[in-house]
Order: C-alpha cells, then sequence, then structure tokens
C-alpha cells in the first residue's frame, strides 16, 4: 500500500515537469534573433524556425529605425542590403513584436517587447521583398490581423 501513494506522487511531478516544459513562452526559440530590452511574455503562437543570419551589431553598415504601435509599424519600406541593425521601439501600450517574414516563412524577428521598451536585430539580408509584422494574439485578435503589416523591399 505504502508503493501506491509514492508511485502516484512521482507520476504527478513527471507529468508537472512535462506540462511546464511544453510552455516555456517560446523564449527559447532557436534563431530568434535580437534582444528585446523587455520582458518577453512568449504570447505569440506562431512557428519558431528562423533563417536569417544575424550579426553582431556592430558590424552592421545599415540602421533601421522601427517604431511599434497599436497596431501598425513606422519604419522605412526601403531598405539597403546587406548587414542591417533594426532598432525597434515600442511605443504602444500593448507588447509588440518584430518579425521579418516572406510569405508565411519566419525568418527573423525581435519577440516580445513590452509597451516603452525596446529591441534589435542585427541580420544579414539579401535583396528581396520582406513582411514586418506582429504575430502576438490579445483580446482584439493576432495584431497583425488588425493591421500591423508593413511590406518592405531590400535592394
Amino acid at each position: 500500500m505504502l508503493g501506491q501513494p509514492k508511485k502516484a506522487a512521482a507520476s504527478v511531478l513527471l507529468l508537472a515537469t512535462l506540462a511546464l516544459g511544453a510552455c516555456g513562452g517560446g523564449e527559447d526559440r532557436p534563431g530568434s534573433a535580437g534582444s528585446a530590452s523587455g520582458s518577453g511574455s512568449g504570447s505569440g503562437s506562431h512557428a519558431h524556425e528562423t533563417t536569417l543570419k544575424t550579426v553582431p551589431a556592430a558590424e552592421a553598415t545599415t540602421t533601421v529605425d522601427v517604431v511599434m504601435r497599436d497596431f501598425k509599424f513606422e519604419m522605412p519600406t526601403t531598405v539597403k542590403a546587406g548587414k542591417v541593425l533594426f532598432r525597434v521601439k515600442n511605443e504602444g501600450p500593448t507588447e509588440h513584436e518584430f518579425v521579418i517574414m516572406q510569405g508565411t516563412k519566419e525568418l527573423a524577428e525581435v519577440h516580445g517587447v513590452d509597451a516603452g521598451k525596446s529591441g534589435e536585430l542585427a541580420v544579414d539580408i539579401p535583396a528581396g521583398r520582406y513582411t514586418a509584422k506582429c504575430l502576438i494574439g490579445s483580446g482584439g485578435g493576432r495584431h497583425d490581423n488588425l493591421g500591423m503589416v508593413q511590406n518592405f523591399t531590400v535592394e
């Protein structure tokens, strides 16, 4: 009889450990480049594979300032190809993220930037057409569906 409670407790502990590991909030996403200086809540529920090569910010030859607000990006629509530092500032009242995409594929991101905070993303980006999106969801729906989408061209 004494073995049953110990087995039950061990099973509950194992399940709790697995559940906590599965609910990591996306903080350890592979390739999620950049360092948002806010506390990321990981409320985005999108794919985690990213593919643009990150570079040290000091190696960037171009700097692009990006302002995030509810629900839009303010940034240039044309960017020079090469090593680019995206300086992202959240001037909205809610958490946002900056995800660079081509089609439905995520290429790089700064995720979980709290209101009033900033983050950076330095990448080697080739010529092409890209889209910046905020894939975080909140009470009114996912932010990209609320208009937080900006197309831009890298030349």
